[in-house]
């Protein structure tokens, strides 16, 4: 079997250590500085392991193995009790991150490391898909700090780019992406097959709250001259949409504000996955989220339909993050905030026809989750 490199899982290594238990609260963030030690020492000792052959390499010290494994589990449930008095969506990601762990933990206890990195990259892209969604400060010299650690050579740019989002190092994901996107060897039409100019638009609204940061990229990038008359066509709509929407994403979050966008995308294109919508799901996604974080108690059927929304903008516009099933626990979350409500239904199907976790299809009536229980789903919408 294929022995992955190194840095691959360093880079890892430092997001579970540091960004995936964040919490909201001075006396949370004391408590998470003192797990980021211990589970950077777990890490640390586990990492070579990782990467043994069990056939060639010295005896594995259980016991010490045992430890630091558990000090990893136990980062898991801190997080799951910071998440639980918060908003239905954090307390599933928190629950999906606790799940991970826990195959990061059987793993190694099965003397399987290959099957650890995997579980590894999903923690990743937990990391990623909570700082992605809020707007939130750049932590650039403590991010520079962490990513000296690591050696990033070798590295696709795009996963450096997701190493920049999970240390907060906002500004630098931007610059990064912007320089692969201009580079004149990757395409235009090559490039829209992939995620970058929506991990752009993202990152510019949501993290930075700056819809004039991706409006001098997009006209930067028309300069090219090989930009195709339809990709031409759907920036400059983007660019209308940012200019539009400037003052809502500027404003006091309004969920009023935020319909109004994501009902007006409804019409925007006949064709099936067309980004044209992205300026304008990204946005009310931002608003939405925004509005959410206030914490104050919101009736069962605005949080209902702010679930729902969301849960469609991950379905449409997001990039799917294979080990992150936004979309899943989107829709869950509308259930679960207004089973009674207009669009408790409509999530459930789009449950079942979309809806996979740890690749299995929720419709299927075999599929037995823990993280999505479909059957206690179907009890609360009285089917």
């Amino acid at each position: 079997m294929m022995r992955l490199p190194t840095h691959r899982i360093v880079q890892v290594i430092v997001f579970v250590m540091v960004v995936s238990i964040q919490t909201r609260s001075a006396a949370a963030e004391q408590t998470t500085a003192s797990i980021m030690h211990q589970v950077y020492d777990a890490i640390a000792y586990l990492l070579p392991l990782s990467l043994r052959d069990p056939t060639h390499s010295t005896v594995w010290d259980r016991s010490l193995i045992d430890d630091k494994l558990q000090t990893l589990k136990k980062a898991s449930k801190t997080l799951k009790q910071h998440t639980a008095a918060q908003e239905w969506e954090f307390r599933h990601l928190a629950r999906s991150f606790d799940e991970l762990s826990g195959d990061l933990y059987k793993a190694f206890s099965n003397e399987w490391p290959e099957f650890a990195y995997f579980s590894m990259m999903g923690l990743v892209q937990h990391c990623v898909a909570c700082h992605s969604r809020v707007a939130a400060p750049s932590s650039q010299l403590f991010g520079q700090r962490l990513m000296a650690r690591m050696d990033l050579r070798e590295l696709p740019p795009a996963d450096v780019v997701k190493i920049h989002i999970a240390t907060r190092q906002f500004d630098t994901a931007l610059k990064s992406i912007e320089t692969m996107l201009m580079d004149q060897n990757l395409h235009p039409i090559e490039a829209d097959y992939g995620s970058l100019m929506v991990d752009h638009l993202h990152i510019a609204i949501t993290a930075k709250r700056s819809p004039a940061t991706a409006e001098g990229f997009l006209r930067r990038y028309l300069a090219r001259g090989d930009v195709p008359f339809y990709l031409k066509r759907r920036i400059e709509f983007w660019l209308t949409a940012l200019d539009e929407f400037s003052d809502d994403m500027a404003a006091e979050p309004s969920i009023e504000a935020a319909k109004a966008i994501f009902y007006a995308a409804d019409a925007l294109s006949r064709g099936p996955g067309n980004r044209v919508r992205a300026v304008h799901d990204i946005t009310a996604a931002s608003i939405i989220r925004r509005y959410l974080a206030v914490g104050t108690t919101r009736r069962a059927e605005v949080l209902g339909e702010a679930y729902y929304i969301l849960g469609v903008i991950a379905l449409r516009t997001l990039e799917p993050k294979s080990a992150v099933p936004e979309m899943e626990l989107l829709l869950a979350s509308s259930i679960k905030a207004d089973p009674d409500g207009p669009h408790a239904l409509e999530s459930y199907a789009l449950l079942e026809e979309y809806g996979y976790v740890h690749e299995d299809q929720l419709a299927a009536e075999s599929t037995t989750q823990t993280l999505i229980d479909m059957s206690e789903l179907s009890t609360l919408i009285g089917r």
